[in-house]
């Protein structure tokens, strides 16, 4: 078995989860409601040689924090993640987020474009494209047994979250600020990327199911891709192999396209 690889603080939002700083190319990934960068962490043995692989934490990642919600609102989570990539040296760069995490890695790569920042490639995961998602009754404004049984209702939520009240405890004042993200995120900036975004879906997930994943095309003027894997929400853990195998030929080709830029 290869050794565990070494995670190191990059800034107070990103963690190097494997490779070296300055590689070929960086895949900067971002976390869906309830769970934290290293949720991506065993990727890198998976991945091309000469990746820098990098997780992006919203705020509210401290286990069991309690407290006030973070007032900082989608947008401004996305702006504060696209400020911190903009300050690494410039090599290609492709962003992932899967779920929550796809809406966040969109709104990131649309504020680095803003700001002259090239992405190279936007890879959005289980989530309905934002221009055309219905959103249901906000959950963020209910109880701990009310929240967890909401979300099963439409979710079937990991066995780990689902049958024991401790790790619901634990998990519940970051999902419930996740939540408040999605619930309050409004698409507005009405944006057209340049970059290829690549949508992955799973078959059968109850969120993205349908032609809804397939939206994303409108929000590119570059290439667009859409790729469905066998299972449910959590397709990313079920068929990890195949996932981190598509994301790993998209880099090959991101990473052979183009040097450090200036």
């Amino acid at each position: 078995m290869a050794p565990r690889a070494q995670m190191t603080r990059v800034s107070s939002r990103l963690t190097r989860l494997s490779g070296e700083a300055g590689a070929g190319v960086r895949l900067v990934c971002l976390p869906y409601a309830g769970a934290a960068a290293t949720v991506y962490r065993n990727w890198g043995a998976r991945l091309p040689p000469a990746v820098e692989l990098l997780g992006a934490d919203p705020p509210g990642r401290v286990t069991g924090q309690q407290g006030a919600v973070p007032s900082e609102g989608l947008l401004d989570v996305a702006a504060l993640i696209a400020g911190e990539i903009a300050a690494l040296p410039r090599v290609p760069t492709v962003l992932f987020g899967h779920s929550l995490g796809a809406l966040l890695a969109y709104e990131t790569a649309v504020e680095l474009m803003l700001h002259g920042v090239p992405i190279d490639h936007l890879v959005v995961s289980g989530c309905v494209a934002p221009h055309k998602g219905e959103k249901a009754t906000p959950l963020h404004g209910l109880g701990q047994k009310e929240f967890f049984a909401a979300w099963n209702d439409s979710l079937r939520l990991p066995e780990i979250i689902r049958g024991s009240t401790e790790v619901q405890a634990l998990v519940y004042p970051m999902m419930k600020y996740d939540i408040w993200l999605y619930d309050t995120y409004e698409w507005d900036r009405h944006f057209e990327l340049e970059c290829p975004v690549t949508a992955f879906g799973g078959s059968s997930d109850r969120l993205s199911m349908g032609d809804s994943t397939r939206h994303w095309r409108d929000l590119t003027s570059g290439e667009f891709r859409l790729r469905l894997f066998p299972g449910d929400h959590f397709f990313l853990h079920s068929h990890e192999r195949e996932v981190v195998g598509s994301v790993g030929a998209l880099l090959n080709v991101t990473g052979n396209a183009g040097g450090p830029r200036p």
